[in-house]
């Protein structure tokens, strides 16, 4: 199973529903200094930071 860096695209046009959160498990969200989660529902970090 392939993934996407939901954090540098955005939301998902797939996934509608927060059932579990894998994003703080990932290691770009500790390389790249992520701080939210929730990206493939809520949007990529620019979004969350209102950019």
């Amino acid at each position: 199973m392939g993934g996407f860096c939901f954090p540098a695209i955005g939301k998902s046009s797939c996934i509608t529903e927060e059932k579990c959160c894998i994003c703080g498990g990932c290691p770009v969200t500790e390389k790249l200094g992520l701080k939210h989660g929730y990206y493939c529902t809520r949007g990529s970090e620019k979004e969350h930071l209102g950019m």
